[in-house]
């Protein structure tokens, strides 16, 4: 049976949403004009009459809304990680289907940045107070300011005949014009665009990322994560499409992915990656960042086989039969004397991660997600 709560993107009401990172895991701060940088688009489809209607969930009014606005919502005084934490919540709530056996609320589209300023020292280290240390090539920075958040524009889902299609795309330059940041040499770029035909088929989401001299270390992935807890790496509550959080070592994925552009010899394309999060001493994880600790696998579980396999002009559909079992296999510390932990994988997506290296493009498709799990599993 489906983890998920759209079981291979054929659902014609999509449920989407967007979040970028910092190095940190952090927001810290928000880019100008563009409120927290948690949007999502979400609608229902009304075919009743032969002219089809989309009901949107979220107005551009609430994907706006930035941590200014937290005292008028009640929220009292929030920094703008909290609030972002907050904002995805909020939005998993005004998208959220009731389902079996829990309601879900939406795939999420992820942005981060490996830029770090080292002297400025904002990323904790194990939890606590990090000191300053000079640069050095494997954290980019082009100065002060250099792991801002990106800026996001959102063409809202519409209908083209029997077509359906919207899109976020944007860049982490912010004083570039997005309207040549996709042709531009020096100007980063991201797009994710999905469209689908009325009642037939799966979504499609169309990827593409850019590095640039300034930002050289980008990173783009289609999540399905919890809908309730916490999701690898990450220590704010989250929400998603997993409806049924798989366990190893019995689930598959199974997806269709077409690879467009690979993103350069520094793209680390992860066929699959898979994160959770418990403590050394085998408890779960509690938002504590002293003590958590993240648990994740990426690359492609021995897949694929044949150079090219599934590479450029290779489109194929992958199903992981053995991504459970492989799961349950993986090392990872715990203290001596303690119980294994149970292992539950709360995010699984896929997508690319391009390593310090400006100028270069991915772009590829995915379509026809599926997370299966036994049937005893749906709890």
């Amino acid at each position: 049976m489906s983890a998920i709560g759209d079981p291979g993107m054929r659902r014609d009401g999509l449920r989407v949403a967007i979040e970028p990172w910092n190095q940190c895991n952090e927001v810290g701060e928000e880019a100008p004009n563009m409120g927290s940088l948690r949007e999502a688009d979400c609608f229902d489809v009304d075919n009743s009459t032969s002219h089809i209607k989309l009901a949107h969930r979220v107005n551009e009014n609430v994907n706006k809304h930035g941590v200014s606005n937290a005292t008028n919502q009640g929220l009292g005084d929030m920094n703008v990680n909290q609030y972002a934490a907050w904002k995805e919540r909020y939005l998993g709530y005004k998208c959220q289907v009731q389902d079996k056996p829990k309601p879900w609320q939406f795939w999420m589209i992820m942005l981060k940045s490996g830029n770090m300023d080292t002297m400025a020292a904002v990323c904790p280290e194990n939890g606590k107070k990090s000191k300053p240390f000079p640069p050095i090539p494997r954290f980019p920075c082009f100065g002060k300011g250099c792991m801002n958040m990106p800026l996001i524009y959102h063409n809202y889902t519409s209908v083209q005949g029997r077509n359906l299609r919207g899109r976020f795309y944007g860049t982490w330059d912010l004083d570039a014009d997005v309207a040549k940041a996709a042709r531009k040499n020096v100007t980063s770029y991201y797009s994710v665009t999905w469209k689908k035909k009325v009642g037939k088929g799966s979504w499609i989401f169309h990827h593409v990322l850019k590095t640039s001299s300034k930002y050289p270390w980008l990173m783009l992935y289609l999540r399905s994560d919890a809908t309730t807890g916490f999701s690898g790496g990450y220590h704010y509550e989250t929400r998603g499409m997993s409806k049924i959080v798989p366990k190893s070592p019995n689930f598959k994925v199974r997806f269709t992915l077409d690879v467009k552009r690979g993103g350069g010899p520094n793209s680390q394309f992860y066929l699959m990656d898979i994160g959770s999060c418990w403590k050394n001493n085998g408890q779960p994880c509690n938002g504590d960042v002293t003590t958590d600790v993240t648990r994740y696998s990426e690359g492609v579980y021995g897949y694929p086989i044949r150079k090219g396999e599934s590479w450029i002009g290779d489109s194929r559909t992958w199903e992981h039969d053995d991504v459970g079992g492989l799961s349950q296999e993986l090392y990872f510390y715990q203290d001596p004397g303690t119980k294994p932990v149970e292992r539950h994988w709360p995010s699984i997506d896929l997508g690319t991660e391009i390593y310090v290296s400006g100028n270069e493009i991915a772009e590829w498709t995915v379509s026809d997600f599926d997370i299966i799990v036994p049937t005893e599993d749906n709890n």
